[in-house]
């Protein structure tokens, strides 16, 4: 062991000869603890529920979509669907969509109609975004609509109630709005809602899932559609096969996976993430400015021990190492232990459930999820190192004033 490296364990373990000074070396080592385990739990949590969103954004978004390059509809006949008979390929799904006015009893609201074909209910995630009823569009010759949280609580729609419709408004194509009679420029029909499905507050808010058929006559759009989703067998083909298609389709068509069309949530939980990391990354440079504090009223107390060494040949730099050891002892003690408490509970919370996420109202929702990526572990600890090795070299390069007043240390002695 070097005797720089020596010497500074002495003065973190060993008992110092002010007793404020040991506190203060031991409350830095808690205050980096905190710190780090503070960061590495918040990245954990936050890499749960990415994971978590991501899940749910699965349960109802393609593996592939192919839209048109231009607008917002093509004809169906200009799409082959012989490009889709394919082992690659479960089963694909036409889509007809658009903003429509939602009308319930004496409330209004927008959303977008988005009308499915029969493939759509091959779906195995359909029963596990349901909050009510069924996913059911159409039964005995009964057209049905699916409709998101947000959309049941804008119009207060109660499932249940066999009676009041739901009354969907659309424009119609190529009209002009008669300002005297606004209801003639729009087609209109009435659909009893079947279920209520949660994903995320975005499609919550805005989509409502209806029969391909309902859309057509709605929008009277009989040949037309707005995209064609397509699911694979094997989710891990999807970048491949996305390359397959594309190359194949005409160039008036475009295929987007499933990051591309969740886009926006990836772009939100990654800047979200790097957010609150930087945010604690600015309480643990705070926690580890103790050291500073802790280390130079080290140097203070050991001045004649300085001085002493000096005396016996050890140069200002090798005076420097020393006390820059004992900060990066201590900061690399509190990023082990922080490490080891965070990952601890991590672990805990993710196999019992400890801390549970509750809506304004009170009502239990779900555990708060967690997942370890051992990326974080290097992340933390690279930030923990940097922060503190800037610091501490700084800290350190006070002992280079103190080892000038030799003669007054060996006087008082």
């Amino acid at each position: 062991m070097r005797t720089e490296l020596f010497i500074a364990k002495r003065y973190l373990f060993a008992k110092k000869s002010t007793n404020a000074i040991t506190w203060i070396s031991w409350i830095s080592v808690i205050g980096v603890t905190i710190g780090t385990a503070a960061l590495f739990l918040i990245l954990s949590v936050f890499n749960g529920f990415e994971e978590l969103n991501l899940i749910y954004a699965k349960k109802l978004s393609p593996d592939l979509k192919i839209m048109p390059s231009v607008g917002t509809k093509f004809n169906k006949s200009s799409l082959d669907t012989n490009l889709f008979v394919t082992p690659a390929i479960n089963y694909y799904v036409n889509v007809l969509e658009d903003n429509v006015l939602l009308k319930y009893n004496n409330s209004q609201y927008f959303a977008t109609l988005r009308g499915v074909s029969q493939q759509y209910l091959q779906s195995k995630e359909i029963d596990s975004v349901l909050r009510a009823g069924t996913f059911t569009l159409q039964e005995n010759g009964q057209a049905y609509a699916v409709i998101g949280k947000g959309i049941e609580n804008a119009l207060g729609i109660d499932i249940t109630q066999p009676i009041e419709q739901i009354m969907v408004l659309a424009p119609k194509q190529n009209s002009r709005l008669n300002t005297l009679d606004p209801a003639s420029s729009l087609n209109s029909a009435a659909i009893y809602a079947s279920g209520i499905f949660a994903v995320q507050q975005e499609m919550d808010e805005r989509v409502m899932f209806v029969p391909i058929d309902f859309a057509e006559n709605l929008f009277a759009q009989e040949n037309k559609l707005s995209s064609v989703d397509i699911y694979l067998h094997d989710g891990k083909e999807m970048l491949a096969y996305q390359k397959i298609l594309a190359s194949k389709l005409p160039a008036k068509f475009m295929v987007k996976n499933r990051f591309q069309l969740n886009e926006s949530l990836y772009k939100v939980l990654n800047t979200e993430r790097w957010a609150v990391y930087l945010v604690l990354t600015f309480i643990l440079i705070i926690a580890i400015c103790n050291i500073i504090g802790s280390v130079t009223m080290l140097i203070i107390d050991k001045k004649k021990d300085i001085a002493v060494l000096r005396t016996l040949g050890a140069t200002k730099n090798q005076i420097q190492k020393i006390y820059f050891y004992e900060g990066m002892m201590i900061s690399l003690l509190g990023t082990f232990i922080g490490l080891f408490l965070g990952a601890g509970f991590a672990i805990l919370q993710a196999k019992f459930k400890l801390i549970s996420i509750y809506s304004s109202t009170g009502e239990y929702l779900q555990a708060y999820p967690v997942k370890l990526i051992y990326t974080d572990f290097l992340l933390v600890f690279a930030t923990v190192f940097i922060i503190s090795f800037i610091a501490n070299w700084f800290s350190a390069k006070q002992s280079s004033s103190a080892s000038n007043d030799i003669r007054w240390a060996i006087a008082a002695n």
